[in-house]
C-alpha cells in the first residue's frame, strides 16, 4: 500500500492543521476590525466642517420646504448645528392697477434674522439630520449673503 506524501508524519498534519487556524482567526481578526471601522469612521476621523463648508454661509433645506440661511459650525452623524440663522418670508400683496382687471399677487420677500420672533428663540439651532434634505454653500456675492451682511 502506497503511503500519500506529506501524511505519513502526524506532525506534518498537525503543522497543517494549525496554520490553516491561524489563517482564519487571522481572517476573522481583520474582518471584525473592517467592520468596527466602517460602522464608527465618522467618530474615528470626521471630516472637518472647514473641508465641507468653503464659505461662510449655507443654505440647509428641509424636509417641510423650509429654508434656513446661516454658518453650519458642527455637523454630527445625527444633527447639524446652525448659527447665525436666517429664513425668508413671503407676504403676499394684492393689488391691481385698474379695478376692471384682475388682481395680481405681488410677493414681499424679507429676511428674517432668527431670534426676532415672539418665543425669542436663541441665534442656534440644532437640526436633525432626517429632517435635512441638502445644504449648499453661498457664494459671498449672492443677494442672500450680501442682505446678511448689510444687517
Amino acid at each position: 500500500m502506497a503511503k500519500l506524501k506529506g501524511l505519513d508524519d502526524k506532525s506534518s498534519m498537525n503543522s497543517m492543521v494549525s496554520g490553516e487556524t491561524i489563517k482564519m482567526i487571522l481572517f476573522f481578526l481583520i474582518a471584525v476590525f473592517t467592520l468596527t471601522i466602517t460602522i464608527f469612521r465618522d467618530n474615528l476621523a470626521p471630516i472637518s466642517n472647514d473641508d465641507l463648508y468653503s464659505s461662510d454661509y449655507q443654505a440647509v433645506f428641509l424636509t417641510n420646504g423650509q429654508v434656513y440661511f446661516g454658518d453650519v459650525t458642527d455637523e454630527r452623524s445625527d444633527v447639524v448645528i446652525l448659527e447665525d440663522i436666517y429664513y425668508l418670508q413671503i407676504n403676499k400683496n394684492i393689488q391691481s392697477q385698474d379695478p376692471n382687471e384682475a388682481a395680481t399677487e405681488v410677493p414681499d420677500i424679507s429676511l428674517i434674522k432668527l431670534g426676532e420672533e415672539l418665543h425669542g428663540p436663541e441665534d442656534q439651532m440644532i437640526i436633525n439630520k432626517e429632517q435635512v434634505l441638502f445644504i449648499e454653500n453661498l457664494k459671498s456675492d449672492s443677494d442672500v449673503v450680501k442682505a446678511i451682511q448689510s444687517n
